[in-house]
């Protein structure tokens, strides 16, 4: 028998526009959290913390980082993907602003802590949002360059409001891209769900 040819082989749909909404959304969230972590040590300084104490506040937010992700692997198939990631993406905006307006070391460390936290927490559940939005996974496939792209982003516009001495503008601006990035991941997934046809009982 003739083996079917490349070009009589069904061609696959396109990956939907949803699912390159949430990829965007993806890449917006690791540009956010790049941009506040690629500049923690320095702002830690810049408010005066101790060397002793950054080096605390830094471990104990990559513990809780560590911790986030086991959270999400043993509670991710209990929660929705959807609206787990909006009770995600805003406390984390909060976090960063908490970071900008609270100095004192206890206050850092606790939001250090929730920051590592939520940072690890989200990345699985936003896997299985976009495989929930494309059933196909094609999309998936391009989830590692998305982050990729937000992480080395990030840290480099941020750089652009960050003046001598100065590494507010860096926070103000993972802020104002973890709003983004979660708007983002909320649109494209709420864009599927209404595409949805309706289920027959």
């Amino acid at each position: 028998t003739r083996s079917p040819r490349a070009s009589d082989r069904p061609r696959p749909a396109p990956v939907a526009a949803a699912a390159w909404v949430v990829l965007l959304g993806c890449g917006a969230y690791l540009f956010a959290i790049v941009a506040v972590w690629a500049y923690f040590g320095v702002w830690e300084h810049q408010i005066g913390l101790t060397e002793h104490a950054i080096g605390t506040a830094v471990s104990l937010s990559l513990g809780a980082q560590v911790l986030g992700a086991a959270t999400a692997g043993w509670l991710g198939p209990r929660l929705p993907s959807l609206p787990t990631l909006l009770l995600v993406g805003a406390p984390q905006a909060g976090v960063v602003l908490g970071l900008l307006h609270w100095s004192a070391p206890a206050a850092q460390f606790a939001l250090a802590l929730a920051f590592g936290f939520l940072w690890l927490f989200a990345l699985p559940l936003q896997t299985r949002l976009l495989i929930e939005v494309d059933p196909t996974r094609r999309a998936v496939l391009h989830l590692a360059a998305a982050q990729l792209t937000g992480s080395a982003a990030g840290p480099t516009l941020a750089g652009l409001f960050v003046t001598t001495g100065r590494v507010d503008g860096a926070l103000w601006t993972g802020a104002a891209a973890m709003t983004v990035a979660t708007l983002l991941v909320v649109l494209g997934g709420r864009a599927r769900h209404r595409s949805d046809p309706p289920r027959l009982s």
